[in-house]
């Protein structure tokens, strides 16, 4: 299991990639993320095909109200990908 925490300023499209990343249509009217939306997303590892992967998204909502409430959860043993 893995950690993956998406910042970035509000609308810049952070939950539009997360979408495309699971398969889902893109949506131009998407809308802004409240708070947290928590998902997980499981992969087939790349060398052992009985293997799967889980990987826990955090997508973080990015309006300036939300950012003191960011630093609570998160973790070194993340990775963080900034849009």
């Amino acid at each position: 299991m893995s950690k993956l925490i998406v910042v970035g300023e509000g609308g810049v499209g952070k939950t539009s990639l997360l979408k495309a990343l699971r398969g889902e249509s893109f949506n131009p009217q998407e809308f802004t993320t409240n708070g947290i939306d928590i998902r997980t997303r499981e992969f087939s590892h790349p060398t052992k095909p009985a293997v799967t992967m889980q990987l826990h998204v955090w997508d973080f909502g990015g309006q300036q109200i939300y950012h003191a409430t960011h630093q609570f959860f998160l973790t070194k043993r993340s990775v963080f990908f900034l849009a």
